[in-house]
């Protein structure tokens, strides 16, 4: 884990102070074991510590989603709470990179196997002691969700708020028209996508 006080996003200045919301913030470049570089913003607490969160955003967004409005959103709401908020930008999404000379390809089992225990272990190592809280949205709900069915964390999030995390099983849908209507959008979306 790297901490730098130079801003790895669009919306922070120099100083470190987001152009946005004038939160005062730390980044934290997380490795992950597999050689992404993860980019992690860091809300301070706002008086006594009572735990670490950790924020993960759904698919087609990144971290800035988890404190809307700007300012008075979620991650803000926490920091004035006495939290210690992590905006994550799991890979694809924001300043976090692949290693060098390697190409930006990811899959979902990449976030469950690499990003979020990376980012849970290190959130552990900056305030050892601490409870972890992972709120996941969407994508990062269920990705947490299977990193601890899969044993993937060395040691799971203390706690886990999944938000809009749900998970469609054809098994699990007693309609078999409905079940015919949404597997034929998911077989529409992979053939569309292979192009």
């Amino acid at each position: 884990m790297l901490r730098t006080a130079q801003p790895s996003h669009p919306h922070l200045s120099p100083s470190g102070v987001s152009a946005l919301n004038e939160q005062p913030r730390e980044t934290l470049r997380v490795r992950a074991a597999d050689g992404w570089m993860l980019d992690v913003a860091v809300l301070p607490e706002r008086g006594p510590l009572r735990g670490l969160a950790l924020l993960g955003h759904a698919m087609m967004v990144d971290r800035r989603s988890m404190d809307r409005p700007s300012g008075r959103g979620l991650a803000s709401t926490l920091a004035e709470s006495g939290w210690r908020v992590y905006l994550l930008d799991v890979r694809g999404h924001g300043a976090s990179v692949p290693p060098a000379g390697c190409r930006w390809s990811w899959s979902y089992d990449d976030i469950v196997r690499f990003d979020l225990p990376a980012c849970v272990d290190a959130a552990r190592r900056d305030r050892p002691g601490y409870p972890v809280f992972l709120v996941g949205h969407s994508l990062c709900g269920h990705c947490s969700i299977a990193a601890t069915g899969t044993g993937a964390y060395a040691a799971p999030p203390d706690a886990q708020v999944l938000l809009s995390a749900n998970i469609w099983l054809p098994s699990l849908e007693p309609s078999r028209s409905r079940r015919f209507r949404k597997s034929s959008v998911i077989r529409t979306a992979r053939t569309i996508t292979r192009m």
